[in-house]
């Protein structure tokens, strides 16, 4: 059960080799949601599939459901629409792919309760629209970009329970309102 994406067979035939999408060119599907943890047919740990990148009309990406493990595709940096990226509530680990930072429609991203690690992209700091950037329990370190500080649209900030080092950017003192 893969939602807009159809289950990968193996070369053997076997479904569990991921999930591929429905449509290979893509152009048509807007948003993918899952609202309910899955598990694989074979009991194997569900991935995020980098063949998401092809849904070039993807404006909402909601995976939140505590059954993704891996990394987070760099190919989700294709996605020249895709303006709410929610991945919390899994078990992602890696970095977070500075590809990211290329998505200028993108609003709202929720990383949020995963096992994350290294730093914080400072290429988000070219998300000039960015509302929302929760990356709360993870196991980010580093220092906050100070990219972050210049963002105008950014209301929410969330970074609390990470291992994060050094001062806050100066900019960021306008989330705190007059």
């Amino acid at each position: 059960r893969c939602g807009a994406l159809r289950p990968r067979r193996r070369p053997d035939g076997a479904a569990g080799g991921g999930c591929e999408p429905e449509d290979r060119a893509g152009h048509n599907t807007t948003a993918v949601t899952l609202r309910q943890r899955f598990p694989t047919e074979d009991g194997t740990e569900l991935r995020l599939p980098p063949e998401l990148g092809v849904f070039g009309a993807l404006a909402r990406l909601s995976l939140a459901s505590d059954c993704l493990t891996g990394p987070i595709p760099s190919e989700l940096g294709a996605l020249p629409a895709l303006e709410i990226l929610n991945l919390s509530n899994n078990k992602l680990t890696g970095e977070i792919p500075p590809e990211l930072g290329a998505l200028r429609p993108l609003r709202r991203i929720y990383l949020d309760n995963n096992e994350l690690t290294g730093g914080i992209p400072p290429e988000l700091g070219a998300l000039l629209g960015l509302e929302t950037l929760s990356l709360n329990n993870n196991r980010l370190t580093g220092e906050i970009p100070t990219e972050l500080g210049a963002l105008p649209a950014l209301r929410l900030l969330l970074l609390d329970n990470n291992r994060l080092t050094g001062p806050i950017p100066s900019g960021l003192g306008a989330l705190l309102g007059p």
